[in-house]
């Protein structure tokens, strides 16, 4: 755990930075929601996302296209569009034994607020990820770190919380030594309609496996 050079803990830091921060920096919704990809787009992606260093050759067939159409699909669709920006290897900078990885949705106060903290994630080492909950002045983080770091990381969000800055945050732990690659569900996406989500089944489903769980 590194300490900041005038001795104070990065903890109480990033506490000062957040609440007094002027944001450089902000986090927004998209300012539309069109249709920008097609089916064979998302299939495409689902593949790379399994595996990232499959050839177009390897895709061709798979996405039912020629070699020329991958190409086509990759170079003038999923990378102008924003959705395939870079490939990327990510180096955890603690072994797994001793570490937690954690999703956690942080509500706050006002846009000003959220964008306080989106600001000086840069400088938040244990933040490996941040996507916007769309429509709401909320943020859902990924984050990585010590075991014993983790009443700090609660300790700084209570803090924002009563400071003013957050409504409220939850956070799920994720077991990363059993982990295993989760892709984009393209058979849910209609080239017309968008992304079919069926929330009260998703929820049904959901209930189903919890009460095999518990039974089991």
């Amino acid at each position: 755990m590194r300490v900041f050079k005038n001795g104070n803990s990065p903890w109480n830091q990033w506490f000062n930075e957040i609440t007094n921060v002027t944001p450089s920096a902000c986090i927004d919704d998209p300012p539309s929601y069109d249709i920008v990809t097609d089916k064979k787009d998302i299939l495409i992606l689902k593949e790379l996302e399994k595996d990232a260093r499959k050839s177009f050759s390897e895709l061709a067939p798979i996405a039912g296209v020629s070699l020329h159409g991958v190409k086509y699909h990759f170079d003038k669709r999923l990378a102008p569009a924003g959705i395939l920006r870079d490939y990327q290897f990510n180096v955890v900078p603690f072994p797994k034994e001793v570490s937690a990885f954690h999703e956690i949705m942080l509500e706050f106060n006002n846009k000003l607020d959220l964008d306080k903290f989106y600001s000086v994630i840069p400088r938040m080492f244990f933040i490996i990820g941040a996507s916007k909950i769309l429509r709401r002045n909320a943020i859902l983080i990924r984050t990585y770190i010590l075991n014993s770091q983790l009443p700090k990381l609660h300790a700084l969000f209570s803090q924002l919380a009563k400071a003013g800055m957050l409504q409220s945050y939850s956070a799920i732990r994720k077991d990363l030594k059993g982990r295993i690659a989760q892709s984009v569900s393209y058979e849910l996406f209609d080239e017309k309609k968008g992304w079919n989500c069926d929330f009260d089944r998703y929820l049904s489903e959901l209930d189903k496996l919890r009460a095999e769980y518990v039974t089991g």
